[in-house]
């Protein structure tokens, strides 16, 4: 991608692709999106509704796993890596991490106890670092829905099934993914108004630091889930901003954006590679704080986005996805 962009604060003039609904699904806060490369289906979730779901591109089939009885939101799923069927995955419920089998459609804690998440507070996104650990972290809100600044934390679950707190006094934690090398985590937390880099060695972080700045709520929309590409560009989904960003980590430079349809609203909410050679990016929205009036105003609000191949590479000649990493749950 070449730069054409001010920074991201500022009005950009880059190349603008517009995303097409790929799955009609009014999600109160559709989330987590990741490509599972052993059944070739998109994985993705409905947090607040404890639903998750795996679209087949292939017959355009959603299939809906509710987990409502199991926890109050489900916020993050991933591949096993022992688990070459694609029937299994690994998951963050409300309190913590989960194993959930669509065949059989149980779920089993992984652990106990638990993290420890206190009231109000669940987890949110979470995603699997290149030595098969799994991160996630939270967000807490207080008696009146408002969040609570810095009362969340940052986790990271181990193969031996070792949980431990990495970050701490963070607010909304989101956008974890890995540069192609493995030396370097990004993370995001989303009312920071900033993308993060940090140090990333023998699955410790150091030396945190801001490389991407200037996103504003109003106008860019607020930093949320996150993709990266080989080139290790980041495309970030920036919520109340109606699109999907491409950023260049090295410059802090907006490349190239993904809009919704304006039908959509603008709260768009994780960002994925997809397809069997990772070059579809899929998009998932949400309708949170929707009353009856602006659910009309936004028919497609909560649905699932993509841009197809084709369509990508207009914007990004080139571009594909790095492939995720699957949860290895024994050391």
């Amino acid at each position: 991608c070449l730069f054409l962009s001010p920074p991201p604060g500022m009005m950009a003039e880059v190349p603008t692709v517009e995303a097409e609904v790929a799955v009609r699904l009014e999600a109160g806060l559709g989330e987590g999106s990741l490509w599972d490369s052993r059944s070739k289906k998109l994985l993705w979730l409905d947090i607040l509704g404890a639903k998750l779901f795996r679209f087949d591109p292939s017959t355009g089939q959603n299939e809906e796993f509710d987990l409502s009885s199991h926890s109050t939101a489900v916020s993050s799923v991933v591949p096993i890596a022992e688990d070459a069927s694609g029937d299994t995955v690994a998951l963050t419920t409300r309190e913590g991490f989960a194993v959930y089998n669509f065949r059989s459609q149980q779920l089993d804690l992984l652990g106990v106890p638990e993290p420890g998440v206190k009231e109000g507070e669940r987890f949110n996104d979470g995603k699997v670092d290149p030595l098969g650990c799994y991160w996630a972290g939270t967000l807490c809100r207080d008696a009146s829905e408002e969040i609570v600044p810095k009362a969340a934390k940052l986790y990271r679950r181990s193969g031996d099934g070792a949980v431990k707190m990495v970050m701490e006094e963070l607010s909304i934690s989101n956008g974890l993914v890995w540069s192609k090398d493995g030396q370097t985590m990004y993370y995001i937390d989303t009312p920071s108004a900033q993308i993060d880099a940090m140090d990333f060695t023998a699955g410790e972080v150091s030396n945190r630091r801001a490389v991407v700045k200037g996103f504003d709520f109003e106008t860019t929309g607020f930093p949320d889930g996150c993709a990266i590409d080989l080139e290790d560009r980041l495309w970030v989904a920036r919520f109340n901003g109606g699109a999907c960003g491409c950023y260049d980590p090295k410059t802090g430079k907006m490349l190239a954006e993904v809009r919704v349809p304006k039908e959509a609203g603008r709260q768009v909410t994780s960002a994925a590679f997809g397809g069997e050679d990772l070059q579809d990016l899929y998009l998932t929205t949400a309708r949170e704080g929707f009353d009856e009036a602006k659910g009309k105003d936004f028919p497609l609000a909560g649905s699932l986005f993509v841009v197809p191949a084709a369509k990508l590479q207009e914007i990004c000649p080139g571009v594909r996805g790095q492939p995720p990493n699957h949860l290895k749950l024994s050391s």
